[in-house]
């Protein structure tokens, strides 16, 4: 007799404009490819926080599809998930918003009409992200 695995259901909160879900695992299968992601968006105009199982490192990124002309706007950095786990609630909310008033002021200068990404409820989605980061690594303080 066999069973077929089937991915678990994401669950997700929104926060204003950021959505933060997580999900257990992908192909259903050994609790395999667990994911927690912070996001605000679309497939054109990305504003992204992520962390997938067996990865050592959060990931935080932009991508604006249409910047002068064709071109796109990208903006990212990693940081190994040890780290983003050993700071504070506030630590976190206080990097992630500095990082992201630094992109939108670049995509400012660079895009002539940047999407609107919104900053309210950052703090709150990134606590909860955090939270739901520290379940699925078994991080305890």
């Amino acid at each position: 007799m066999s069973a077929v695995a089937t991915a678990s259901i994401p669950t997700g909160k929104n926060y204003g404009p950021w959505l933060v879900a997580g999900i257990s695992s992908v192909d259903g299968a050994n609790g395999g490819d667990a994911s927690v992601i912070l996001a605000q968006g679309d497939e054109h105009n990305d504003l992204e926080v992520r962390w997938s199982e067996g990865s050592a490192s959060v990931n935080v990124s932009m991508y604006i599809d249409k910047c002068m002309g064709e071109e796109s706007f990208e903006a990212s950095y990693s940081m190994a998930t040890d780290e983003w786990l050993q700071m504070t609630d506030k630590e976190v909310q206080t990097q992630l918003r500095a990082n992201i008033l630094i992109w939108l002021d670049r995509a400012k200068r660079t895009c002539a009409s940047p999407p609107a990404f919104k900053l309210n409820a950052l703090d709150a989605a990134a606590k909860d992200f955090t939270g739901r980061l520290r379940g699925f690594t078994g991080y305890s303080e």
